[in-house]
């Protein structure tokens, strides 16, 4: 196989990928459950692992392409990592909240009860 099919073998599959985040971004930023199916230990391993595969390639090899498709990535991966997390704070955030309704629901009903009289 040649040097330049490589290359665009390459370019297509990076291409796809960074395509491939999409449904798994858009999925995150409707979710209203605190992104339980996410592992976020994953995203991290793959945000680190594209990031240093950038670097790796830019300042090793000097291959400017690959870093920025890597680079990309990189954002991509980080991108779901920062939906988890906020995802999940949102929905602890809510948790919280409702908890707190329900445990002090009968002095808010006296104390709105007395402000009424």
């Amino acid at each position: 196989m040649s040097e330049q099919l490589l290359l665009w073998i390459f370019i297509a599959m990076n291409a796809l990928r960074l395509l491939a985040y999409v449904p798994q971004i858009v999925q995150l930023w409707r979710d209203q459950r605190g992104a339980k199916g996410i592992s976020c230990a994953s995203w991290t391993m793959f945000t680190a692992a594209n990031c240093s595969t950038a670097l790796y390639a830019l300042f090793v090899q000097n291959a400017h392409l690959p870093a920025f498709l890597f680079g990309l990535s990189t954002l991509g991966s980080f991108a779901i990592l920062a939906l988890t997390a906020l995802r999940r704070l949102e929905r602890r955030r809510v948790e919280l909240a409702d908890k707190l309704e329900t445990k002090f629901a009968p002095y808010a009903y006296k104390f709105r009860r007395a402000e009424q009289a």
